[in-house]
């Protein structure tokens, strides 16, 4: 993949603010450049002014807790208030466990940032009269404590600067920000998630150019730029711009897809062939059916006739519709009168009659 270079095409005052970026790259789009080159300049973007946060990384394993390690230790201190005397000393054995769970995870013990997020509260006591947690502080029986808080499992919050993208993770990466973007610029994007190194987000493009879906996923770009993964060869993170389903599966193997655009699913190594992504549009994102020779606009100005074959069927209904249709065929349930051309439309008093 060629990319546009994103010095000659931006300074440092058009990366300083959101509507300043947006519209360069409305301009840029204008100007004729295909949906996969604006991308190529979001990756640099990326690349050169975006960080993951890898400490909110951590507190994400350890809320989905699916490596045995993680799991040993959320079975030992469930995450939920508890009543002893001795909560310096049991966060302090916590925190020890979770250190030696990440060094078996990830090679490093658990950040002094994760750590202040996830037990900044701990040891905290709360009146019996102020179940609420929100209501801590604001008890003035300050002698009667008697319930110690256990870990808080907060989120450390993204990072923008007017706008502009600078610290996050997967989920803001796809779900926010590059959702954000695409509207902005009128390109069909859908949020995807499932599991890569753990829990993960990402983003599918449409790209009208070349007609397909594409995979963008930037979280992979940073952990191939930060050396986060070591052994990705002989894939590079610019592979990661515009990805196929097929060489997704290929660069990581582990990886499954649990949601497309909120539509629960399941897609893994051995069956991500028989994943068709325009089952997930909604139904106000679908293209018009084109062919060869024409295309067929909505509502259609013309009846069809009957349809008697399923193969016809398919070539005039939506792919989201399809399945729907189809079992409507096969029950062989049949309408007087149809509203799907808005032109001569029967009212309910006619079809009474």
């Amino acid at each position: 993949m060629e990319l546009l270079k994103f010095d000659e095409l931006f300074n440092d005052e058009d990366v300083s603010n959101y509507d300043l970026f947006i519209e360069k790259l409305k301009q840029l789009k204008e100007n004729g450049h295909t949906t996969k080159e604006i991308f190529g300049l979001i990756y640099q973007y990326y690349q050169k002014y975006v960080t993951y946060n890898y400490d909110q990384l951590q507190i994400v394993k350890i809320k989905n807790c699916k490596h045995p390690e993680l799991n040993k230790v959320a079975v030992k201190y469930p995450l939920c208030n508890t009543t002893t005397e001795n909560a310096e000393q049991l966060k302090q054995e916590y925190i020890n466990d979770l250190n030696a769970a990440f060094i078996e995870l990830e090679g490093r013990p658990l950040t002094k940032v994760a750590i202040a997020s996830l037990f900044g509260e701990y040891g905290t006591v709360v009146h019996h009269e102020a179940r609420d947690y929100e209501q801590f502080g604001k008890s003035k029986h300050k002698d009667a404590y008697d319930e110690i808080k256990g870990i808080n499992q907060k989120d450390i919050q993204p990072v923008y600067e007017q706008g502009m993208l600078v610290d996050g993770v997967c989920d803001t990466y796809a779900h926010t920000f590059e959702k954000r973007i695409c509207e902005d610029l009128g390109i069909k994007h859908m949020p995807v998630d499932g599991i890569g190194t753990t829990g993960h987000a990402w983003s599918l493009i449409y790209l009208p150019e070349e007609q397909k879906w594409v995979h963008f996923d930037m979280t992979m770009v940073k952990f191939y730029q930060d050396g986060w993964i070591k052994e990705h060869e002989p894939y590079t993170e610019q592979d990661w711009v515009a990805a196929t389903t097929e060489e997704i599966f290929k660069m990581q193997p582990k990886r499954q897809i649990h949601l497309i655009n909120g539509k629960k699913c399941y897609f893994d190594k051995d069956n991500y062939g028989e994943l068709d992504v325009r089952e997930f549009l909604k139904i106000s994102e679908v293209e018009p059916i084109h062919y060869p020779d024409k295309v067929l606009e909505r509502p259609l100005k013309e009846d069809r006739g009957c349809i008697v074959t399923r193969k016809e069927m398919a070539q005039i209904v939506e792919l989201p519709c399809l399945k729907a249709t189809l079992l409507l065929y096969d029950k062989n349930i049949q309408t007087i009168g149809t509203s799907a051309n808005k032109e001569n439309i029967r009212t309910r008093t006619d079809l009474l009659q």
